[in-house]
């Protein structure tokens, strides 16, 4: 086997990676690798072809070098890495449609919590990224306008509607907040991005309402072969789909003769059912959420930290913050300092707060 197919790996293995923090600048930034600050991508649909094609012969390429024996465990364990992202994404981009059938794939891009909330480097040098991610907008949203299907599933757009309604407010009611403390040149300048930004986000959030909302549609299966595809670009196996089915239901029923067990235990004269019920009245009121949840959290670390369960390697905490309104999807989730972040080591866990046209229930 020649020499070369190491060296080869390594440039190709390079490149693809080049290549897809290029594709998601904003993935990048929020990485740590900050030369990516305020760059949006481009996902107009020639770029998305020329990606796609690329990426077509990348997986050829790294489908010609595993059939090579030169290639240690190591690399071989990269090479797996590579080509499950590229299959992913492509997955994402072809089967599942995501570019048309679900706005977030665009609008996330236009975050800025970690420009706001990471101190990696000055205010002014974090704005100024602002300024030049929102300069970018207007041609951004455009480009999400044409690549938009005309009818959305329902599902999709729910959370898209909310993922523009919530961007537009941290642009129009939290990012203000943080201009007072920058310099008069930095602010104006932002004042000046930000206006344009949040009109044409004004502009797409009144256009979902009015024109997408009442063509919403149920029907988002991806069909088997499709969904075969992407089970297989997330795990590298050939899982077929009624095994798959066989599994899940199997884990599904020991789940709930765990649940009855548990119940039983917890109340023998009660169903089960309604010791669920019961619990599920047993939450913090609205007002406490946060400060109930870091009080739960910090429980949960001394639990384990007791019961010798796992090591926790430092002492830093997550910071219980509300979630920011574009995500507020979930319930709860993580936002974890960046692999490559060097100085603001924070990490964020959001929780979803309650929203006044919420039932009781």
């Amino acid at each position: 086997m020649p020499r070369s197919t190491i060296p080869n790996f390594r440039g190709l293995a390079k490149r693809i990676v080049q290549d897809h923090r290029t594709f998601d600048p904003t993935g990048s930034a929020a990485s740590g690798l900050h030369r990516f600050d305020g760059i949006l991508p481009d996902y107009s649909a020639a770029a998305l072809n020329r990606y796609v094609a690329r990426s077509r012969k990348d997986l050829d390429a790294l489908a010609r070098l595993e059939r090579t024996d030169g290639l240690s465990r190591a690399a071989r364990l990269e090479l797996g890495v590579l080509r499950g992202m590229l299959l992913s994404e492509l997955s994402e981009i072809e089967d599942q449609r995501l570019p048309h059938s679900f706005p977030p794939y665009f609008l996330y891009r236009l975050n800025i919590v970690n420009y706001l909330l990471r101190n990696y480097a000055p205010l002014d040098r974090r704005l100024r990224a602002v300024a030049k991610l929102q300069s970018g907008v207007p041609a951004f949203l455009r480009d999400l306008r044409q690549m938009m299907d005309r009818r959305l599933a329902d599902t999709f757009y729910e959370i898209g509607e909310m993922a523009a309604s919530g961007m537009l407010d941290a642009y129009a009611r939290e990012l203000p907040d943080h201009l007072r403390d920058a310099s008069p040149r930095v602010r104006a300048v932002v004042e000046r991005t930000n206006a344009v930004a949040t009109s044409e986000l004004k502009g797409l959030v009144e256009s979902l309402t009015t024109a997408y909302k009442p063509r919403i549609k149920r029907e988002f299966a991806l069909g088997p072969r499709k969904y075969a595809r992407m089970i297989f670009a997330e795990h590298l196996a050939a899982i077929p789909l009624d095994r798959l089915t066989a599994v899940g239901q199997r884990d599904l029923r020991a789940n709930q003769a765990a649940f009855e067990e548990t119940a039983k235990k917890i109340d023998p004269a009660t169903p089960a059912k309604k010791v669920l019920e019961r619990m599920e009245r047993d939450h913090p009121t609205a007002d406490r959420l946060i400060e109930d949840t870091r009080r739960m959290l910090e429980e949960i670390r001394t639990y384990l930290i007791e019961h010798d369960i796992v090591t926790v390697p430092s002492e830093e905490r997550a910071k219980v913050i509300e979630t920011p309104r574009f995500y507020r999807f979930a319930t709860a989730a993580m936002n974890s300092p960046g692999s490559f972040e060097r100085l603001a080591k924070d990490a964020f866990y959001y929780v979803t707060p309650v929203e006044d046209s919420w039932t009781p229930e």
